[in-house]
């Protein structure tokens, strides 16, 4: 059972997430920003860091050195570059992949770099796979949501959608249900996803109303409104399925007031 979420977002609250989400992306960009400080004094504090006794070998970990903690300061750049746009524009995938992506991809890159003996070689291999593994871990759930498509299952009680922001509805709320070939105009999302053609989660319209999508096209859409007066807007992929919906829940709902 999902928990049902029909709680409204006003603009307070709205302004309240851009202020948190701003103070998370400060946090992650001053804590790499001291880690890279601290790090430039100290190279031994970290362990994969950590500097050769022998003077040969020193020489090219102060180079490989400098080459990371160059990496590292564009990756912060980057990183609040693209937080900074991800919060004003309300592009919540950017936001979360500029907090993650850039310090990562500089790790990787600045390991594949490094020259020194055998066994420092089979340390760098270690942190590189550790690196990637870490990079399709947090890509995963990101091309598994865009990906994915609609998910409804009908009870003769409720509907259930399924997935990311997912609740159920129970059918004798349901006062309004219609196809519809287009979307209202979108002005922000208030706590979504939206990626290409896939949007879930709430949104607020041109006019300021409220509502809720879990949309997988660009068109034809299952626009649903409750007895609570939240609006709900399905679609599926292929727009026969979409119209297939909309007949089973119609005989559902005949059926309940036979």
């Amino acid at each position: 059972m999902h928990s049902e979420y029909s709680k409204i977002i006003y603009p307070k609250q709205h302004i309240m997430t851009k202020v948190l989400l701003f103070a998370i992306l400060l946090f992650v960009v001053g804590l790499n920003y001291i880690c890279v400080k601290l790090t430039k004094s100290n190279p031994d504090i970290i362990s994969g860091f950590k500097m050769s006794d022998e003077p040969e070998q020193r020489a090219l970990d102060e180079v490989w050195l400098n080459k990371m903690f160059r990496y590292l300061t564009i990756a912060n750049i980057v990183t609040l570059i693209g937080g900074l746009i991800g919060i004003i524009f309300d592009l919540q995938i950017l936001y979360y992949v500029s907090l993650v992506l850039p310090l990562i991809l500089a790790l990787l890159f600045g390991y594949i770099q490094r020259k020194g003996a055998k066994g420092e070689k089979k340390k760098n291999v270690a942190v590189i796979a550790t690196l990637i593994f870490t990079l399709l871990l947090i890509s995963l759930p990101v091309f598994y949501t865009f990906n994915s498509d609609l998910e409804v299952t009908l009870t003769d009680k409720e509907m259930t959608i399924g997935g990311l922001y997912g609740l159920d509805i129970p059918l004798q709320e349901i006062k309004e249900k219609s196809l519809c070939q287009s979307l209202p105009a979108i002005s922000t999302k208030t706590n979504g996803f939206a990626l290409a053609k896939t949007r879930l989660g709430h949104f607020r319209t041109a006019t300021g109303e409220d509502i809720m999508l879990f949309t997988h096209s660009d068109s034809y859409f299952l626009r649903i409104t409750r007895t609570n007066g939240v609006t709900y807007y399905l679609s599926s992929k292929d727009k026969k399925a979409t119209r297939q919906l909309f007949t089973e829940l119609q005989k559902k709902q005949n059926n309940k007031t036979k």
